[in-house]
């Protein structure tokens, strides 16, 4: 039983009530020195702590004492008559209510009451607030979606400690929080991650994703960067809705003119091919452009995914393609396939052009050369030599008016045969330069031809460059920095594009690949059959409204995803030292351009022995690559 001499309190601290024992009372400094019921620990109190003093229950043993009381039944039993309640008046409905006869019981019913915010709530010494049943039904949902969680985080745990695929479907919220802290997020729970790297036996990051991917949890092309970028290849369509498509393609009998293509090896997206053939004493040249005009619209379900993406991202794992990878080669150029295009259609005559008519054809595709065999057919061939010499003179011609006269070469970043990340800079092939300049071309006379028709399009300008600053540096190969350039203008305004030393420009021949491609191929599809626009000026101007701000956010997805396989290769090759040059020298730090590898990365001039000017070569050191946040760590000279 109790002592005499033992007094018992309830008190407050922090919205929480605990059962104390009074130990002294110090009169002069009006402070109780107490200890927790059942803790040894003393601590001091002030009369403002104490809500209740009248407990007169026997100290005795128990065998319920440590049950977790059912505070529900309480609360619907006091609820039906008043939200406040007095907190002396509560403590006696407690003891009443549950027959508790023990202080032991007393403490195990607080302790249940601190743990269990759903029914009750302290917000002064005096009062002890009901939740209201709206309230009590929602914290009791959010309390079983909590335990549901946690059932799913232990199941979780329990099927990846098997170390072998499984069903992770029903894993969905468990592998996004996972792909959160890959991707360098806050937004996950930090035990969780503690226990799936204990789980797996290691906290390294590219050994979490290599096991995760082998155990099938993520897809053998998973990055956790494409997940930050929400950058992915689910399209709103399935693989019905393309074979509907792909049985839709007729040829109208109309003649089919014989084409070939040329592009990188591994491409599949063929947007564009050349015919060639004499006819009385002069070449006549065709620039063939897909066109799927007539398989769906610009409103129709292929296009929702294409918005989204825009232009087409590349990546040695997969590229993120505007359409689905099925849809795609129902629109591509593929050997022997039949297919509807665009022509733009050259008389050619002394390397000169006599006359330019676009029209709507057929082709058979008869080979998709890859650059490198073209490259090795045109000394032998009349035709191709020809088109070489054609285009060279183009070319010329082009840069007596561009701005532009000098373009870095190319960096190609692929995984070879056995696995490995290769790095390798695009050739200067003669191959490259007639693709290059018939596209270019070919766009130019579609911009003309928008504008002799009255056609609305979307058109590419650039203002002349009038402080432009040009370095070359004497590299191997050679490069340049081309400085204060004026900035590309996408509207449907016709100016001079001086960049490319064109009176006007538009993109047409990539419509596979760019989503504002297809619709320049849209409007002059439509005019060429009906006479009319598809798309007025209003339409055009709200395609370019809606859409013109994601074009910067693309872009730099872009840039991103090549950075993640740069940093990879690095990390492949084990680098610690990188060089490059000073591209730019601001207050407190240095833009360098890595040119054998394609990409700017800035250091701080704090980080730096040395000063440096534009252009001055720079040799730096890195203690290691962090994937997870696309740096090189200590970078320093």
């Amino acid at each position: 039983m109790t002592s005499m001499q033992e007094k018992f309190l309830i008190i407050e601290k922090n919205s929480k009530i605990y059962l104390v024992k009074q130990v002294s009372y110090d009169k002069k400094r009006r402070k109780y020195s107490v200890s927790k019921f059942s803790e040894n620990l003393i601590f001091e109190i002030s009369n403002k702590d104490i809500i209740f003093t009248d407990i007169t229950l026997l100290d005795c043993i128990s065998l319920d004492a440590k049950i977790r009381y059912k505070l529900k039944d309480l609360w619907l039993s006091l609820i039906m008559d008043e939200n406040v309640i007095n907190f002396r008046v509560f403590i006696n409905k407690v003891i009443d209510f549950y027959n508790i006869t023990s202080l032991i019981e007393l403490d195990s019913l607080i302790l249940s009451f601190n743990e269990d915010f759903t029914y009750f709530k302290i917000l002064d010494k005096n009062k002890v607030y009901l939740n209201s049943e709206s309230i009590v039904t929602r914290i009791e949902l959010s309390l079983s979606k909590k335990q549901e969680k946690k059932s799913l985080y232990d199941s979780f745990l329990k099927d990846l400690s098997l170390m072998k695929a499984c069903d992770w479907s029903t894993y969905d919220s468990q592998i996004e929080e996972i792909i959160v802290y890959l991707s360098g997020g806050t937004k996950y729970s930090r035990s969780f991650l503690e226990s799936v790297k204990e789980t797996i036996g290691t906290n390294k990051y590219s050994e979490i994703i290599l096991h995760l991917k082998s155990i099938g949890l993520f897809a053998e092309n998973f990055e956790p960067l494409y997940s930050t970028l929400k950058l992915n290849s689910k399209y709103s369509y399935n693989k019905k809705d393309i074979d509907i498509l792909a049985s839709s393609q007729e040829n109208e009998d109309q003649e089919i003119l014989d084409a070939f293509t040329i592009d990188d090896q591994g491409s599949y997206d063929f947007d564009d091919a050349i015919s060639i053939k004499r006819e009385d004493g002069a070449y006549l040249l065709y620039i063939h452009i897909s066109n799927f005009s007539s398989l769906f619209s610009n409103d129709s379900i292929y296009i929702k995914d294409a918005k989204r993406i825009i232009n087409t991202i590349y990546a040695p794992s997969g590229n993120f393609n505007l359409y689905d990878r099925r849809l795609v080669d129902v629109m591509s150029l593929k050997a022997n396939s039949i297919r509807p295009v665009l022509s733009i259609k050259y008389k050619l005559k002394d390397f000169n052009i006599v006359s330019c008519n676009i029209e709507k054809n057929f082709i058979k595709v008869s080979e998709n050369f890859t650059y490198e065999k073209f490259e090795s057919l045109i000394e032998s061939n009349p035709d191709y030599a020809f088109i070489d010499k054609f285009t060279e003179n183009l070319k010329i011609e082009r840069l007596k008016e561009a701005d532009f006269k000098f373009f870095n070469q190319e960096i190609n970043i692929k995984f070879s045969k056995e696995g490995m990340l290769v790095i390798n800079q695009v050739e200067a092939l003669k191959s490259r330069r007639i693709i290059s300049e018939l596209m270019i071309i070919a766009n130019l006379h579609c911009s003309k031809y928008f504008i002799a028709n009255g056609l609305t399009g979307i058109f590419r300008s650039q203002k002349k460059s009038n402080n432009l600053e040009t370095s070359i540096i004497d590299e191997n190969p050679p490069f340049c920095f081309h400085r204060k350039v004026s900035p590309l203008d996408v509207s449907i305004r016709p100016e001079p594009h001086y960049g490319l030393g064109l009176k006007s420009y538009m993109q047409i021949t990539s419509p596979i690949r760019r989503y504002f491609d297809s619709i320049n191929m849209w409007q002059i599809s439509y005019f060429i059959s009906e006479r009319r626009a598809l798309y007025d000026e209003k339409e055009i101007q709200t395609i370019l409204t809606t859409m013109l701000p994601q074009i910067a956010t693309v872009r730099e997805k872009s840039k991103k995803v090549y950075k993640l396989w740069i940093l990879r290769y690095l990390e492949q090759i084990e680098a610690k030292n990188i060089s490059g040059y000073i591209y730019a020298s601001l207050k407190d730090k240095y833009i360098v351009f890595f040119n054998e590898l394609n990409f700017f990365e800035s250091i701080s001039k704090e980080k730096c022995r040395n000063l440096y000017e534009k252009d001055d070569f720079i040799e730096l050191s890195f203690d290691f690559v962090d994937i997870q946040n696309l740096e090189l760590i200590n970078l320093k000279d």
